[in-house]
């Protein structure tokens, strides 16, 4: 009988981790856990005035949103990238849903670039084994309305190793006022984003499998800003109090769980049982 009850939950378990495909990421740009690991890449001229920045200028959602000014009179090129932190795309995946916001006078011209990009293998686009754009908005995509505007399910292929998302800004001398806000990504591979579950913070659960209670235990220099437990469908099930060590789980159905820890330095993930 002992026999039987550990294969069942073996199969049990195996089932859960079978169905943990989606794993989702979004970032407003508003906390230090929704700005961790971009990286700003300057490959063209280094103005100290157009660049990639977080602004709380006329964001979508408070306070923040990523926004690039215009470099109007430039003679060198200015070629700027904002790139994500690293995703598992192995099985493909999409951005969900981006919004943006274009201002200014000009409209992109030939040699001009606002897009998004995927790049593979490297987060520097120079070092990048490839470079694929995802979507363009020149022409009619660019509309200088000063107007939040949805874009939705722009694919993600299928790639091998660490893939990041790219936004590029490359201009001479145009008037490209441009604006992201509310960025959500998802990837149908079995981890997601890479950097989400290399622990290297030491946090850890206790008991884990847990039936009632699971202790968080977080070192002293680190400060959590936000926990979230997702379900194997990649699905969030409750948002639980940050300042609490011990999380009740008296309410949480059975099953395979992530738990996602937001911190001043860096997200973490930790799979739960229960």
């Amino acid at each position: 009988m002992k026999k039987t009850f550990i294969l069942l939950v073996a199969i049990v378990i195996s089932a859960n981790l079978t169905q943990l495909k989606a794993q989702n990421y979004s970032t407003g740009f508003d906390t230090p856990a929704g700005m961790a690991n971009w990286t700003e890449f300057r490959k063209g001229d280094a103005n100290p005035f157009y660049y990639w920045e977080i602004s709380t200028f006329s964001s979508l959602s408070a306070p923040n949103c990523l926004s690039h000014g215009y470099p109007v009179g430039g003679t060198v090129a200015t070629d700027d990238w904002f790139v994500s932190p690293a995703f598992d795309f192995s099985n493909g995946g999409s951005i969900d849903s981006v919004w943006h916001s274009f201002a200014g006078f000009g409209l992109p011209m030939a040699g001009d670039t606002v897009a998004f990009y995927l790049l593979t293998g490297s987060n520097d686009p120079d070092l990048a084994l490839s470079k694929t754009m995802l979507f363009d908005y020149r022409d009619t995509n660019y509309v200088a309305d000063n107007t939040w505007t949805l874009d939705t399910n722009i694919v993600v292929p299928p790639q091998t190793g660490s893939s990041y998302i790219a936004f590029r800004y490359y201009t001479t001398n145009n008037w490209l006022d441009v604006k992201f806000d509310d960025v959500r990504i998802s990837s149908t591979g079995t981890i997601g984003i890479s950097a989400l579950s290399n622990n290297n913070l030491n946090i850890s659960l206790f008991p884990n499998p847990a039936s009632e209670v699971v202790s968080l235990q977080v070192p002293d220099e680190i400060n959590i800003h936000s926990l979230l437990l997702f379900n194997a469908a990649g699905q969030q099930v409750v948002q639980f109090d940050k300042d609490n060590r011990t999380i009740d789980l008296q309410t949480i159905p059975g099953g395979l769980y992530i738990l996602k820890i937001a911190t001043n330095k860096g997200i973490v993930t930790q799979k739960l049982i229960k």
